[in-house]
């Protein structure tokens, strides 16, 4: 996975939506390679991610649950990698680890259907 900075990625969204290519010019982008990232692109069959609970809802923004889901998954089935490249593009941080820290791995057993749209509706954005 080529993680971009800032330029880079608007470039490649500029190459991709506003010019509508199939694909980029990967040497002219910038950012650096991440080997084995955890998370990513996963994908699975409905009854598998069922089956798992899902992604951990209690988790929020982004930090710790690709690494969960992933942990999940390999308990409950045989996983493939593949070497695709992917570029993942450049972000503000959008997660307080230090809440996301106190959620153990394995530890999601929900209680209710999982993803559900209605679930934070009406909640005060931080």
């Amino acid at each position: 996975m080529l993680c971009l900075d800032a330029a880079a990625s608007a470039w490649a969204i500029g190459e991709r939506c506003g010019r509508r290519l199939s694909d980029v010019d990967w040497a002219a982008l910038r950012g650096f390679i991440v080997h084995r990232a955890p998370g990513g692109c996963v994908w699975m069959r409905r009854d598998v991610f069922e089956g798992i609970g899902g992604l951990d809802e209690r988790y929020e923004g982004w930090g710790k649950e690709d690494m969960d889901l992933l942990l999940r998954l390999q308990l409950a089935t045989v996983l493939h990698n593949f070497d695709d490249p992917m570029l993942h593009l450049d972000h503000p941080p959008s997660f307080d680890l230090a809440g996301n820290a106190d959620i153990p791995w394995l530890s999601w057993e929900p209680d209710a259907p999982i993803g559900r749209l209605d679930r934070f509706a009406g909640m005060p954005e931080n």
